[in-house]
């Protein structure tokens, strides 16, 4: 028998209209109907990728979210990367010297001596590649941006309630669609061009398929009398045991272990009362089992993430960031829910789950500088990374380049390991750490971010990585005497 653990306040009912044999419906929690109704009407009207409107923090002030803005220290220019001499001919040392590694690509930044002056290594850092589950960050940002906007939005607009705000906000997305025939298109970077707010990729502007609209009644807490603050992710309070409860269940049901006796009646009535007690979670729960990347548990709590983010906000996310920008040859990009839809790859050309090592490497250098988003969703977004100091807020899966770390020097230097691994025919890892030099009193700390992508697939794709932050972090070390 699998064991399920009910999450509190989860009395809701449950339609399942698949056999769960085949892909769970994800389902809509119970929502007032004129919300569902406004959200349907937004999601006939974005039928394109568009520049919604996007807010960051910048010195303690509100700023548009733009690609300059966003600049984490190591763009060279619009289209290149700021190599560091030093740690560049390190780095290209270390894939001359291992040949073997040569074919993985790696970026590596210091940011020991000065946080906000970042040194950049890199090979093959601007190339476009599958990334497995890495590329589960993305919503991760998408919904970090959004509570800011919706938050940005209650300050500038003042409404009387969430509802009026959730309105306002719809309107302004809706807006984003309209397109004046007398405005000449306006280039944003190699290959998309704006026609008022409306994306164009070498001309044509980008149909969406579905997961359009975000889904504000779900995604945030509705304080009692409707008064619209404080705006936060919903939650539904379970622990860190509790959700490993709730994920081995779902795991056991959907990845039944070798030898399962279950009948499929059995395993059909698992696999339903698993998707119940995933579906019933609150938002800020499901994104902890989205990044723990314990899978398939957390498959499914990503595609309920890219549910009620949506691709809309996603996509607009990433291209205003910076953080896919096909003048650097592409970057952070993800058109699948990980679970039983796609929508499309990179515009630029790339899979539905893709990135290239500089663009990991920004976006773990922004997080690491508190500048993604702002301090308050970087620091939230870090402990949602973390894998060391443990315990974690939720229950995580390891990383092989802190498994390998861990291999040259004593688990009590690492002072802090945050991680997104990915492992699909081969396997990835973008790492920010924090690491003391050695044992003695004063012992400088050394804090960089290690990005590897693509590594053979097992047995031995571990290995190679295990190998090459050893040498990466030789490196780190080399560079601060």
């Amino acid at each position: 028998m699998v064991r399920v653990f009910m999450p509190k306040h989860s009395g809701r009912c449950v339609v399942f209209e698949r056999q769960a044999w085949q892909t769970p419906f994800l389902r809509s929690p119970a929502d007032p109907e004129m919300e569902e109704l406004t959200e349907r009407e937004l999601d006939k009207k974005l039928n394109h990728v568009s520049f919604l409107p996007h807010v960051i923090v910048r010195n303690g002030l509100d700023k548009a979210l733009t690609p300059a803005e966003m600049d984490p220290g190591i763009y060279d220019g619009a289209e290149k990367y700021k190599l560091t001499p030093k740690l560049q001919s390190c780095l290209q040392k270390v894939m001359k010297d291992h040949p073997k590694l040569a074919h993985i690509p790696v970026a590596l930044v210091d940011l020991t001596k000065d946080i906000n002056k970042p040194e950049f290594a890199g090979h093959l850092h601007a190339t476009q590649q599958f990334v497995a589950s890495v590329a589960k960050i993305a919503p991760m940002l998408a919904a970090f941006q959004l509570r800011k906007d919706i938050r940005a939005g209650f300050a500038k607009k003042s409404p009387k309630s969430l509802t009026d705000l959730f309105d306002a906000m719809r309107d302004d997305w809706a807006a984003t669609q309209k397109v004046d025939r007398k405005l000449k298109d306006v280039a944003f970077t190699k290959g998309i061009a704006l026609r008022g707010k409306l994306v164009l990729v070498r001309g044509s502007p980008i149909a969406f398929k579905f997961s359009r609209a975000p889904r504000l009644a779900v995604v945030f807490s509705v304080p009692p009398g409707g008064a619209a603050a404080p705006i936060e992710f919903q939650s539904t309070g379970e622990n860190r045991a509790q959700l490993k409860g709730i994920k081995d269940a779902f795991n056991e049901a959907f990845d039944p272990p070798k030898g399962d006796k279950r009948t499929r009646a059995q395993l059909l009535k698992d696999r339903r009362d698993s998707t119940a007690v995933m579906d019933a979670l609150g938002f800020v729960e499901r994104l902890r089992l989205a990044m723990g990347g314990s899978v398939p548990a957390s498959n499914y709590a990503v595609a309920s993430i890219v549910r009620d983010v949506g691709y809309a906000y996603m996509a607009s996310t990433l291209l205003q960031s910076g953080l896919y920008d096909p003048a650097r040859r592409g970057g952070l990009w993800l058109g699948s829910d990980y679970w039983k839809a796609t929508w499309r790859g990179a515009p630029a050309g790339g899979s539905i789950q893709s990135a290239t090592a500089g663009s990991l490497a920004a976006l773990m250098t922004l997080l690491a500088q508190d500048r993604l988003v702002d301090a308050q969703s970087s620091r939230e977004m870090k402990a949602l990374l973390e894998k060391t100091p443990v315990p974690t807020t939720h229950p995580t899966i390891i990383s092989l380049f802190e498994q390998g770390l861990e291999e040259k020097i004593s688990s009590s230097l690492i002072l802090r390991t945050l991680s997104k691994l990915g492992v699909l025919k081969g396997n990835d890892d973008c790492v920010y750490f924090e690491r003391r030099l050695d044992a003695s009193a004063g012992a400088k700390t050394l804090r960089y971010v290690a990005v590897g992508l693509r590594s053979h697939p097992e047995p031995k794709g571990s290995a190679e990585m295990k190998e090459l932050i050893k040498l990466l972090d030789d490196c780190i070390v080399a560079n601060n005497p």
